[in-house]
């Protein structure tokens, strides 16, 4: 079974369905977390495989696997509230899957081999999914456009997102403790489109790029080769 995950919030609900629209018809089910909200969004009832949740927003972008351990057998993708998907997304990451036994990506970076005092300065950017890159190998993916096959991949939700909105460096992290690799694939700059943005023009990067030791300390407690 193919599988989706997405977190979203309020000030995403202008690029929600868009989203949604774009990812429905490839996969079984979509997983969607809705963090903070009071309702259900009245349009989730055109898009029959959506499974919603609400949410807190304790664990923020990691809501995205609040349901991952209840598969085990099964291709998980988890995806971005601001980005639209092309309609050959889910079958060439799933390809890829199989081709590599490894977490694939389309955006990440690499971590130096000593210790590092920021996050966002250190890191070594690999791959970006709005530019032309070749395959790469990267240590942390970007979580928004990853996806992995459940059996030799297990993400632990409850105990291993200790700290909200920084999923990449925590799937990074336990993708290193259990041994898989994080494959970042080829592809073309206008592959996937980026450029939606909610009603705050907010993004977690643009939060923590200046201020991030609690990421670089989590990156510390690991050696990265």
């Amino acid at each position: 079974m193919k599988v989706v995950g997405i977190a979203t919030i309020p000030s995403r609900i202008n690029t929600l369905e868009q989203v949604l629209d774009s990812l429905h018809d490839q996969v079984d089910i979509i997983e969607l977390a809705l963090n903070d909200f009071l309702e259900i969004p009245s349009f989730i009832g055109q898009f029959p495989r959506v499974r919603p949740i609400l949410s807190t927003n304790e664990k923020g972008d990691a809501n995205k696997y609040l349901q991952v351990g209840n598969y085990q057998n099964d291709y998980y993708f988890s995806c971005d509230d601001d980005i639209l998907y092309p309609k050959n997304y889910i079958e060439t990451f799933a390809e890829a899957i199989d081709t590599h036994n490894a977490l694939i990506t389309i955006h990440g970076s690499s971590i130096p081999s000593k210790k590092i005092e920021s996050y966002y300065k250190q890191r070594i950017r690999n791959s970006y999914y709005w530019k032309d890159c070749k395959e790469v190998e990267v240590h942390i993916p970007g979580t928004g456009v990853s996806g992995f096959h459940t059996s030799f991949l297990k993400l632990h939700y409850e105990n291993s997102f200790p700290v909200k909105n920084m999923a990449d460096v925590f799937v990074g992290i336990q993708c290193l403790d259990q041994g898989i690799k994080c494959i970042s694939l080829e592809h073309s700059k206008d592959w996937i489109d980026g450029g939606l943005h909610d009603d705050e023009g907010r993004t977690i990067f643009n939060t923590y790029k200046g201020d991030d030791p609690v990421q670089a300390g989590y990156i510390n407690t690991r050696k990265w080769i």
